[in-house]
């Protein structure tokens, strides 16, 4: 997504943000990432899941994706839900970018070590990729 002035207004933000998807589909662009930043003021969007989950619904073929969701940060087992849905919103149109990102304030937030990003982002996949695969 692209990078807003720090003073703009967050919804002038999201609806500048989802216009230029709407045209890019228009245009016939075949993706779009949006990335997860919970302290980031030039990119505010604490929840791609939520941004995608709108976007689906007034696009019509480009696939969108999380670019990335933030692993270390996450509950794995809302995880696993949310993407699901957002998997079946998408009908074969989502695509789920995962990382462990980088920017110290938003470890400080979450009160996580970053030395303790890649250990804890693998043990939320395992978790969710056992309640996507497991039966039951």
């Amino acid at each position: 997504m692209p990078i807003h002035p720090p003073e703009k207004p967050w919804q002038q933000m999201i609806s500048e943000n989802t216009e230029t998807i709407v045209l890019a589909d228009t245009l016939g662009f075949h993706e779009a990432w949006i990335g997860e930043h919970h302290t980031l003021i030039t990119e505010p969007i604490p929840a791609p899941d939520l941004f995608i989950a709108k976007l689906f619904g007034i696009t019509q073929k480009i696939r969108l994706g999380t670019g990335v969701v933030l692993l270390q940060f996450q509950d794995p087992v809302l995880l696993a839900h949310r993407i699901a849905v957002l998997d079946h919103l998408g009908e074969g149109r989502f695509n789920f970018g995962i990382g462990t990102g980088g920017q110290s304030s938003e470890f400080e937030l979450f009160g996580i070590k970053q030395a303790d990003r890649h250990q804890r982002a693998m043990e939320v996949m395992d978790i969710v990729l056992r309640m996507w695969y497991s039966e039951g």
